[in-house]
């Protein structure tokens, strides 16, 4: 059986102490893996290459962490992109295959040991405009903007825009 992930996502907390990589799930054709949030500690700040230790053959990925992100979770499903809060206590999550973006918070700042689904919402059918591939997503400063990337296969990629009634909050 052949397994693999492929990153789709990359955030570090605001003292770069930790690493978040959001990794796609299998082919599809063979053992699907399941789409997951792994976090990584970073011994050294925003030093990326402190994420393996090469002489003692050990990631610095934190075990009692992270977040499977299994095909039943709304916006899960192929991940095309996440974003963390700037206070780092909810990340959204695209969902590239489902159309779906997905909320979820964290009891703790950058810390994925702790969380709950909140919802999503289906981009393709749920909200104007609508976006049938979404891939990307950032807040504006404010957090009453959301911005999402549309990789259109069959025309023009675009970055749609989004009013939010609450700051950084989908639901």
């Amino acid at each position: 059986l052949r397994r693999y992930h492929r990153a789709q996502g990359i955030e570090i907390n605001d003292d770069g102490t930790k690493l978040f990589l959001l990794f796609h799930d299998g082919d599809g054709n063979t053992d699907d893996v399941g789409a997951r949030l792994y976090e990584f500690t970073l011994t050294t700040p925003y030093d990326v290459s402190t994420i393996y230790d090469f002489g003692t053959s050990t990631s610095t990925i934190v075990t009692t962490a992270g977040i499977l992100l299994s095909d039943t979770i709304l916006g899960a499903n192929k991940p095309g992109g996440m974003r963390f809060t700037p206070d780092g206590k909810r990340i959204l999550i695209i969902g590239h295959s489902s159309t779906n973006v997905l909320q979820i918070s964290l009891t703790n700042a950058f810390d994925t040991s702790s969380f709950t689904i909140d919802g999503g919402i289906n981009l393709n059918t749920g909200i104007s405009p609508s976006n049938a591939h979404p891939q990307g997503v950032t807040f504006s400063a404010s957090g009453l903007k959301l911005y999402i990337g549309n990789d259109n296969n069959a025309g023009t990629d675009q970055v749609m825009e989004y009013d939010l009634v609450c700051p950084f909050n989908i639901i």
